[in-house]
């Protein structure tokens, strides 16, 4: 675990086992004190970020959020790690331009946004390939 200023973040990953293409999940210590377990049997290596989605579901580095605007604007955005912070990726349609925004908390407006994760970036490419897919509904 981290100690931060007031929260207390457990470091977690999951990776995808290379044989049985299956995700397993682990502790900083699991991965630490584990014997047997070989780095290279597995790939797609995704740090949590500390965060959980609407549905109580932790969001790791790689996930795809999908959030709607106040503008009923649907978003679906990667997450990466960049500059110190796991941020999202949006890419506006007008120029391709991508933002990096730093994944938290978010108000506009006083109303919340929340983010769901609905697949990653490694299982579901389809979800991102095409801007993002941002959609008005």
């Amino acid at each position: 675990m981290v100690r931060g200023c007031d929260k207390i973040r457990e470091i977690k990953f999951k990776a995808c086992n290379k044989k049985y293409k299956h995700w397993t999940y682990f502790s900083l210590d699991d991965a630490i004190s584990v014997e047997g377990l070989f780095y290279s049997d597995y790939k797609n290596w995704c740090q949590y970020t500390g965060l959980k989605d609407k549905n109580g579901k932790e969001i790791y580095e790689g996930d795809i959020l999908k959030s709607i605007t106040l503008y009923g604007e649907v978003h679906y955005e990667p997450v990466v790690f960049k500059d110190g912070c796991f941020c999202k990726i949006t890419k506006l349609p007008h120029n391709k331009k991508k933002i990096y925004s730093r994944l938290g908390v978010h108000k506009y407006k006083n109303k919340l946004i929340v983010y769901e994760v609905i697949g990653n970036i490694y299982e579901n490419p389809e979800l991102i390939r095409n801007d993002y897919c941002i959609k008005k509904i």
